[in-house]
């Protein structure tokens, strides 16, 4: 960098510090979301089996049976899959 353009950036950051704040705002470290799996969980494909449903049927019902997509597969809790077996849930 240049002598003049080397002054003129020092100035620059100067007045843009000169009341003790940097000019870029510092964004809070974001933490992943921590997510609980169920102890006892199937995938689709043995709820599928379970229910007597297609496993298209069973990636429809997985998100209202509380199911998590984990790397393009469907898990679903084998207790939710009871209780809808029970008629508790949808």
């Amino acid at each position: 960098m240049s002598r003049p353009l080397a002054a003129m950036a020092r100035t620059l950051e100067q007045a843009m510090t000169a009341d003790g704040r940097t000019a870029v705002r510092e964004e809070p470290v974001r933490q992943p979301d921590v997510v609980a799996i169920p102890q006892r969980v199937v995938t689709t494909k043995e709820a599928a089996e379970l229910l007597e449903k297609s496993e298209r049927q069973l990636r429809r019902l997985a998100p209202l049976l509380g199911g998590r997509k984990l790397g393009g597969v469907w898990y679903l809790d084998l207790d939710a899959l009871e209780e809808h077996l029970e008629g508790n849930q949808p």
